[in-house]
């Protein structure tokens, strides 16, 4: 799953230039629409079907799809192609604005996977039923796919690196002053949703963020190492938050999950601050000519 998803994420900002940002968001939104789908039509045919259909099917639906749809991914013929033996520009090591968006890239997915895998479980906790834990859920993936083509819309017309550290800022910021606080069905939900707008922004901001730092001719190259860099952090994001997590915490259960969540955005969102300062200091120059 993860090649199809790294293999295709870099193809449409070699498509456009103006509307870079919306169109990543729209291809990234998918992956929101498509966790809820997923999410509601699991738990409707794991009762019907047992388990192992169930899993079967959706292979069968994801195989299917990715076979048509892969077979259709192009990129313009403009694009000029590299040189034999330079398949790797190992050259984006030595930028450290790419460094920092690596950096920007490791917290936002590791805050990303802790919070998806936790939500459900949290709603539990609080003394919310199975089901609805699934519905919190479901409506974090339902703000995602609302969410990243707005992040699109907006970062093409503000600006794509002050969208993503807004964005990211925001997610950071309503896990301490909101989810600490949301015991309830209403407040759960509402949260999820609004968490669910910004809390993916890594997914649809990567792809042009990586064009304007390193360049188009460099984005296979970054883009590869960039998601590179992001499978370990991922892969123990999940086991972080079940190790924070306080069982004999009646009244918060989550309260370290949530603070590192929390801590964990806004670090990344200072990463692109730090990035922007460094962006606006390399125009200085080029305004005083």
């Amino acid at each position: 799953m993860g090649f199809c998803f790294i293999g295709s994420v870099g193809v449409t900002s070699y498509w456009f230039e103006k509307r870079r940002s919306l169109v990543n968001g729209i291809s990234a939104a998918g992956s929101g629409i498509g966790g809820l789908t997923y999410s509601l039509a699991t738990g409707a045919m794991i009762p019907r079907l047992d388990f192992p259909w169930t899993m079967r099917i959706l292979g069968i639906i994801c195989f299917t799809v990715n076979i048509v749809f892969g077979s259709l991914l192009r990129t313009p013929h403009k694009v000029t192609p590299r040189s034999k033996g330079s398949v790797m520009s190992f050259s984006v090591f030595r930028n450290t604005q790419y460094l920092i968006l690596c950096t920007w890239g490791i917290l936002s997915s590791i805050a990303y996977v802790a919070l998806l895998f936790s939500l459900s479980s949290y709603s539990v906790a609080v003394g919310l039923s199975q089901h609805q834990g699934s519905v919190a859920s479901a409506l974090l993936n339902l703000g995602q796919g609302l969410g990243r083509p707005l992040v699109g819309i907006l970062s093409d017309r503000l600006g794509r690196i002050n969208v993503a550290l807004g964005a990211t800022l925001l997610a950071g910021v309503l896990c301490f002053v909101f989810w600490v606080f949301a015991k309830s069905m209403v407040a759960i939900c509402f949260f999820a949703i609004t968490i669910g707008l910004v809390a993916g922004t890594v997914w649809s901001a990567a792809a042009p963020l990586a064009a304007e730092v390193v360049g188009l001719s460099n984005m296979p190259t970054g883009l590869g190492f960039f998601w590179l860099a992001l499978s370990l952090p991922t892969a123990v994001a999940e086991g972080i938050a079940i190790q924070l997590r306080d069982d004999k915490g009646d009244e918060y259960p989550y309260l370290r999950v949530q603070m590192f969540v929390g801590a964990t955005y806004t670090s990344a969102a200072l990463c692109l601050a730090i990035l922007r300062g460094m962006r606006l200091k390399d125009r200085l120059p080029k305004a005083g000519r």
